[in-house]
């Protein structure tokens, strides 16, 4: 048996169900990890040893708390000295990733990208026995792989997944049990439908607005794949969608929280009512506004995040600005890992209006998808204010000849809407597309750029139009 085989037996071994575990004694582990990884980090990383040095942190005597904050911003501009081992290095990790590498970096390091659809591209390097945890997480606890039998998986993504899922089939656990089929998302609806046909997946794993799209598609009767596990993350998730997709597939799927930085933060269980933290690999904090420690059942302004596994890319209390309810207590699945519960996304991520008095107010996206959504002729939508004062909104529709009618539907909804929340109405201008372009470098669909995004998108999307409706 080959050592790549074993190693990925190990790691099934210890990261078991969550029911299996008692949350004490994986709470006690987690605490030994979690100084092993700062030691570690201290003594290999140049990055970490000069910032714990500066705030005259004792490795020897500390609690996570004391230590400082890490973000994107930290370890993009000092990426060669966060990395443990000199092996590798920013400009050939990079190298890696543009050349579109299905492989393994110098054939034994996995890179994981993010989309960069916040401005910014992050790839992240992990070693053998990283990847052995993300095998492992993804078998046991993403609702991805059902161990035992033999699958076929359709990942839908961008063209940085045909990396990521690259590192996943060349690391072992993949090889004989899984057949793997990659679509970006940079090519037609029309082909992903027919490579879907052709490949009959028994899983789909997608950001849930494409999961919801390919459940109207199943609706139609233009996809004939029948899976019967369907998993996703990425962007929101509103009840409505997760109907639409339990009508069309006959089951729900499992939502994971995660990003590049930090694989499989959280993933769902057969209750589908929230995402475990799996807090064996991950311990996770979360924040109020000062940056303190926040109860559960209240909504954070970010979370940090401290990977216990990925030694060659230390991320210490690394920040993410998402907004996040948890939950603690036992769930009926029998774990008693904590639960995100609510993701109201990141704090860029608001539309922000102004009543007439001059008071501010931040409005979710996700208020406006659940009131577009609900209108039948929409095939996909994006919303954009670019300027403090306006909204506009991207339509892609179902038929060409309803485009005048929805132009009035749209505007009086929206219209009700912000007139009820902040006491007005705003300028709306609709724009209609046969499709609407997705990102280029992550090939998802950006539905919402809200103004403190604008100046990064605005040369990324549609530049012509076939129709103009404002009001």
């Amino acid at each position: 048996m080959g050592l790549n085989k074993i190693g990925n037996i190990v790691n099934l071994l210890a990261i078991r169900p969550r029911s299996f575990k008692s949350y004490n004694s994986v709470l006690r582990k987690r605490e030994k990890q979690i100084k092993k990884i700062v030691i570690y980090a201290y003594y290999h990383s140049e990055f970490y040893r000069n910032l714990y040095n500066l705030h005259k942190i004792d490795i020897n005597n500390f609690k996570i708390q004391d230590l400082p904050i890490v973000t994107k911003n930290d370890i993009l501009t000092y990426y060669d000295k966060v990395l443990t081992n000199n092996e590798i290095s920013y400009e050939e990790v990079c190298n890696f990733v543009n050349n579109g590498e299905t492989s393994l970096l110098k054939g034994k390091y996995g890179v994981f990208s993010s989309g960069g659809s916040s401005g910014v591209r992050c790839h992240i390097p992990y070693d053998e026995k990283g990847l052995y945890t993300v095998n492992a997480l993804t078998v046991l606890r993403s609702g991805l792989v059902k161990l035992g039998l033999r699958q076929r998986i359709a990942f839908l993504g961008g063209v940085n997944h045909t990396n990521n899922t690259g590192s996943l089939k060349k690391n072992g656990i993949f090889k004989n049990q899984v057949q793997i089929e990659t679509l970006p998302l940079f090519i037609s609806e029309d082909e992903v439908i027919e490579r879907l046909n052709q490949f009959q997946p028994s899983t789909i794993a997608a950001y849930s607005y494409m999961i919801r799209n390919l459940a109207v598609q199943k609706i139609s009767g233009k996809l004939r794949a029948n899976p019967s596990r369907l998993r996703c993350g990425g962007t929101p998730f509103s009840q409505n969608d997760k109907q639409i997709v339990k009508e069309a597939f006959g089951t729900l799927p499992y939502e994971n929280y995660g990003a590049s930085e930090s694989l499989l933060i959280a993933s769902d269980c057969k209750i589908h009512e929230g995402m475990h933290i799996n807090e064996d690999c991950y311990f996770v904090e979360f924040l109020d506004t000062k940056d303190k420690s926040l109860g559960d059942l209240r909504l954070s302004e970010g979370i940090l995040v401290t990977n216990l596994y990925n030694k060659i890319f230390p991320l210490i209390r690394y920040k993410f600005d998402d907004r996040i309810v948890y939950s603690e207590g036992k769930c009926k699945c029998g774990s008693s890992f904590r639960k995100i519960v609510t993701v109201k996304g990141r704090e860029n991520d608001f539309f922000v209006f102004y009543s007439s008095d001059k008071k501010e107010h931040q409005i979710h996206p996700i208020e406006f998808s659940n009131r577009i959504l609900k209108i039948p002729s929409v095939k996909e939508y994006r919303l954009i204010q670019d300027k403090p004062d306006g909204l506009v909104i991207h339509i892609s529709a179902k038929e060409v000849n309803e485009c005048g009618e929805l132009s009035n539907t749209i505007t009086d909804i929206i219209s009700t809407y912000l007139l009820a929340t902040i006491g007005r109405k705003v300028p709306i201008e609709i724009k209609y597309f046969n499709e609407l372009k997705k990102d280029s470098v992550s090939g998802k669909l950006v539905p919402f750029i809200t103004m403190s995004k604008w100046r990064f998108f605005q040369d990324k999307i549609e530049q012509t139009f076939s129709q103009r409706h404002i009001q």
